[in-house]
């Protein structure tokens, strides 16, 4: 069991933190850095010069931080928290039979199905993943970076591809996960259990406290958005179609599977996409380094970030969450969503990438890291 952290830095500098704007309500904070010149420790994409190097001077703020900033949820004794809220059934029976199905399938069908099919099904596997990541994640929930409306509408597609909630839904659930994580208001806690966090929140009815919050956030950008706006108005059509339909027809009728391995190839897909997205909630706040802020539970997990394809360095995403890598090193470590972003910087539809100078992840790291990141920057083979 996790112990509670203290109230320190992280739980300050995100209840300020505006996620709807991508900046943080402190100037001090939010000013960019005058010096363009800087050098970053990843390699820089074309059009480098949209790129915003923000310098929080986090550390200044460490030693007289404002208690009132502080909220009373992450002093809360969890032993008094009531945790007892109802089941939804109807989401029990429906994940399971998805888990159930898949692994049955992939186990009687693994002999038969064609190589063409694996191959089609990692691809699509692959756009679910930018969808999530690039879009739902990077763009619409931490604003750390802006896209014109063809890309969105591009993320739109691919995340209807990964089958999951509406983004207004998913944008306000991980927008509260990051303003109060590990307190009761957190949807996915991972106080409460690994099993909890990966998968288990979606079985259950939220805490009180979290959907208080989440009627607090602020989500007046999602409400503004017309390609979220269509999405989410037609969430029903468009998830059964681009997650369901659209991948088991074209593996039918183009790749000549039997109906049935087509459907159950997809569903297998479906769920490890599902799990994927889940392990950064569950192993990457359970298992790995705390590079930058060991006072706080979400760690570097190699693992998470090969399930999430990139999204597993998640102790430097919630000590920076606007940084559009998600990850100091970049490029060099694996993170496709960061090349797709880069790539679409290139064509001129991406721009607006906010980014952390080395320096201050150096100091962040050095004042409160557990001097894993100084490992992770050799084995990456980047000097200063």
């Amino acid at each position: 069991m996790l112990k509670t952290p203290p109230p320190k830095l992280e739980c300050w500098f995100l209840q300020s933190y505006d996620c709807s704007r991508g900046i943080h309500s402190n100037p001090q904070v939010n000013r960019a850095s005058s010096s363009k010149s800087r050098s970053l420790h990843a390699a820089m994409p074309p059009n480098k010069e949209d790129i915003d190097l923000y310098d929080d001077r986090m550390e200044s703020f460490v030693d007289d931080m404002p208690p009132k900033k502080i909220s009373p949820l992450f002093s809360m004794d969890e032993s008094e928290v009531d945790y007892n809220q109802p089941i939804k059934w109807f989401n029990v029976f429906a994940l399971s039979s998805v888990h159930i199905l898949s692994i049955g399938g992939f186990i009687i069908g693994i002999t038969q199905v064609k190589l063409m099919t694996i191959f089609f099904f990692f691809v699509y596997g692959l756009i679910c993943a930018f969808g999530v990541t690039s879009g739902v994640h990077r763009l619409w929930t931490h604003r750390s970076y802006s896209a014109n409306v063809p890309l969105r509408v591009i993320l739109m597609l691919c995340y209807a591809c990964a089958g999951q909630n509406k983004i207004y839904t998913w944008v306000r659930d991980h927008r509260v996960h990051h303003k109060f994580s590990e307190t009761p208001a957190d949807p996915h806690n991972s106080k409460r259990g690994f099993f909890f966090s990966h998968i288990g929140w979606l079985m259950k009815k939220k805490h009180p406290l979290c959907i208080q919050q989440g009627r607090k956030i602020d989500l007046s950008d999602i409400k503004n958005d017309e390609i979220v706006q269509f999405f989410d108005d037609n969430f029903i059509m468009m998830k059964t179609m681009f997650c369901f339909v659209i991948p088991t027809y074209i593996a039918r009728n183009y790749i000549g599977e039997p109906l049935w391995i087509a459907f159950l190839a997809n569903l297998f897909r479906y769920m490890i996409v599902l799990n994927g997205t889940w392990a950064v909630n569950s192993f990457a706040h359970t298992f790995g380094h705390h590079s930058y802020d060991k006072n706080i539970a979400p760690t570097e997990s190699n693992l998470a970030c090969n399930l999430s394809f990139g999204e597993g360095w998640h102790n430097y995403h919630h000590t920076f969450p606007y940084d559009y890598r998600q990850s100091e090193f970049g490029i060099h470590k694996y993170n496709m969503p960061t090349m797709f972003i880069d790539f679409f910087a290139w064509l001129g539809w991406a721009s607006n990438r906010k980014a952390v100078p080395v320096e201050v992840a150096q100091r962040q790291a050095k004042k409160r890291g557990d001097g894993t990141r100084f490992e992770q920057e050799n084995k990456a083979g980047i000097s200063n």
